[in-house]
């Protein structure tokens, strides 16, 4: 179960639910999206078997519950009675980063596994937590790929438009224990400037939408093999025009 752009062309994705545990495809017309007994929002097969639930911390019953998707595109479970927000899928991205989300610590991108399998890839995206206010791509959740920070000087360097995505269109964010930092970013003059997107791609590649629907990104990064973290070693340097990329120093 997922969520796309509405008439989009071709149709962009921007979030699965049960990613890494797809229904079967005999069984998708059977398939189920519910608010089930013990309050929690579940995807279920025509078996009755759950193949994703919502990780809340406190389920009770589903009384007094309902899910709404927003115009902003979040998936909210909330308590109508109390009107506390339960579960938003804003807060459980996969690989796509929209336009009133917040960035901080606790949150991941985490890429497709292929263009056509939305299942946990091998790169994620999140802030960098040595280095403030930047961010950094890593393979295997472990591997330095791309830098924000290594990136400052060179054509990968983020935009302004970027960091203000990312900020949620703030000059402050937020961390866990809700402390604010800082942030050197513009913002935003007008309406138009605040709907792009960010998507992590299965190609290990970071893309950045203004408008979501265009087939092409604004910018892009690592643009190219050079781009990529220590991509010639410690001691190296390397130039994408040489006929050897790579030359020791």
């Amino acid at each position: 179960m997922g969520k796309c752009y509405y008439l989009s062309k071709p149709r962009k994705v921007v979030w699965v639910a049960n990613r890494d545990k797809p229904i079967p495809h005999s069984d998708t017309p059977s398939g189920v999206f519910a608010i089930k007994k013990d309050g929690k929002l579940k995807v279920l097969d025509g078996d009755g078997v759950v193949h994703w639930y919502s990780d809340i911390k406190t389920s009770s019953s589903s009384a007094g519950r309902a899910v709404k998707l927003i115009d902003s595109g979040n998936v909210v479970l909330s308590d109508n009675i109390s009107g506390e927000i339960l579960w938003e899928s804003f807060r459980n991205p996969t690989d796509t980063f929209l336009a009133g989300i917040k960035m901080d610590e606790t949150l991941t991108l985490t890429s497709w596994l292929s263009s056509v399998d939305p299942m946990s890839g091998n790169y994620t995206f999140k802030q960098d937590e040595d280095n403030e206010n930047h961010y950094i791509t890593r393979e295997n959740a472990v591997v330095r790929y791309w830098s924000s920070k290594e990136s400052e000087g060179t054509p990968d360097k983020m935009t302004d438009a970027v960091f203000s995505l990312l900020s949620n269109f703030s000059s402050k964010t937020t961390n866990s224990k809700g402390l604010y930092k800082r942030k050197p970013i513009k913002i935003p003059l007008s309406r138009d400037e605040d709907t792009g997107l960010l998507v992590l791609s299965f190609s290990r590649k970071i893309l950045y939408y203004l408008n979501p629907n265009a087939s092409s990104p604004n910018w892009r990064a690592p643009q190219d093999r050079c781009s990529v973290s220590k991509a010639s070693g410690k001691f190296g340097s390397c130039n994408i025009n040489n006929a050897f990329m790579c030359k020791c120093c």
